[in-house]
């Protein structure tokens, strides 16, 4: 969409709004690039890094450089970096700083998939992996290439981890 058409299409649906009885609806947050809306700021976020490989938001991680909308949602992010992990998974020792991210965890130990793409039948156990997968069908997403075997992928940090894999070199020790 032109970005022209967008603004003065805004600007004729308030102006719609404005002469019925109801309240104008929220605009919701809009891809500059693309012209594409949303309903959460965290959803364009997320657009963004993956179809346009840009790192928005107003509130940074110190840590890791992941970026939050919201001061809350990177407090709340802060504590998996530097919190007491309280949370022990029973069969394999992994600690955990929130309950939700265990049961999270849990869920692989359990072999269930709950969600399943509607695409190919692939299923998985976290919802945010299978939105990530379904990109790989919609052509939405940012493709990270394997410079020595040109195996994609829909993660920077899944191809980090690949590429450790042809150099035989891991940046940590277990």
């Amino acid at each position: 969409c032109r970005k022209e058409q967008s603004e003065s299409l805004g600007r004729q649906a308030v102006l719609e709004s404005s002469t019925k009885a109801e309240p104008p609806t929220e605009p919701g947050f809009e891809c500059k690039v693309c012209c594409k809306a949303f309903k959460r700021g965290g959803d364009l976020i997320r657009h963004e890094r993956v179809c346009h490989g840009i790192n928005t938001g107003a509130f940074t991680c110190p840590t890791c450089n992941k970026n939050f909308l919201r001061a809350f949602d990177l407090k709340r992010h802060i504590s998996i970096h530097n919190a007491e992990k309280k949370y022990v998974c029973g069969k394999c020792g992994a600690k955990f700083n929130r309950c939700e991210n265990m049961k999270r965890h849990l869920l692989g130990h359990s072999g269930a998939r709950p969600y399943q793409c509607a695409y190919c039948k692939k299923e998985f156990t976290q919802q945010e992996n299978l939105k990530r997968h379904i990109l790989t069908h919609t052509g939405e997403y940012q493709r990270y290439r394997c410079g020595e075997c040109k195996k994609d992928f829909t993660r920077l940090a899944s191809l980090r981890r690949h590429e450790h894999r042809h150099t035989g070199s891991w940046p940590f020790t277990c």
